[in-house]
C-alpha cells in the first residue's frame, strides 16, 4: 500500500497537480490513482461538471473504473448522465446499464430512475411489472421521488 501511496504521489507531482490544487484537492487525485474507489467517484464527478470535453471524457473514465469496482454512488451518475444526455450524448442503453448496476447494489435512486425507463421502455424492453417492483422497493426506503 506504501508504495501505492509514493506512486500516487509521484504521478501528482509529475502532472503539477499537487502545486495547483488545494490540499483536499490534491488527495483526491492521489486516492483516485492509488484505488481508492470514493476519490475516483468524487474525482470523476468533478470533471464532468467542468463541462468541457477533455474533462468530461476524463471524468467519465474515473467514474466507469469507479463502477466497475462496485461504487454505487459512481454507477448511479452515470447512468443519470447517459439518460440526461446534456454533458454527453443521450443514450439509454448505458443508462439502463449503469442504472441496473447501481439499482443492484441497493442504490435507492437508480432503482427510481430505472423505474422509469422499465415504465416508459427506454433502453430497455417496457415492464410495467419490473417498475412497481422497483417503485415498491424505493418506498420501501423511503425514496421521496419514487411516487407514481
Amino acid at each position: 500500500m506504501r508504495n501505492k501511496i509514493f506512486a500516487g504521489l509521484a504521478i501528482v507531482i509529475a502532472i503539477g497537480v499537487g502545486a495547483a490544487l488545494a490540499i483536499p484537492q490534491s488527495r483526491m487525485y492521489v486516492g483516485a490513482y492509488v484505488g481508492d474507489t470514493v476519490s475516483q467517484y468524487s474525482l470523476g464527478k468533478s470533471l464532468i461538471q467542468k463541462h468541457d470535453k477533455v474533462s468530461v471524457r476524463k471524468g467519465l473514465v474515473w467514474l466507469e473504473t469507479a463502477a466497475l469496482k462496485g461504487n454505487t454512488d459512481a454507477q448511479y451518475l452515470l447512468g443519470s448522465t447517459y439518460a440526461y444526455g446534456e454533458i454527453v450524448e443521450r443514450n439509454f442503453s448505458l443508462a439502463a446499464k449503469w442504472l441496473k448496476m447501481a439499482a443492484d447494489g441497493h442504490n435507492v435512486r437508480a432503482c427510481a430512475s430505472l423505474a422509469t425507463l422499465y415504465k416508459m421502455g427506454l433502453g430497455v424492453e417496457k415492464n410495467e411489472n419490473e417498475a412497481q417492483r422497483l417503485l415498491k422497493y424505493c418506498r420501501a426506503r423511503g425514496e421521496h421521488g419514487s411516487t407514481e
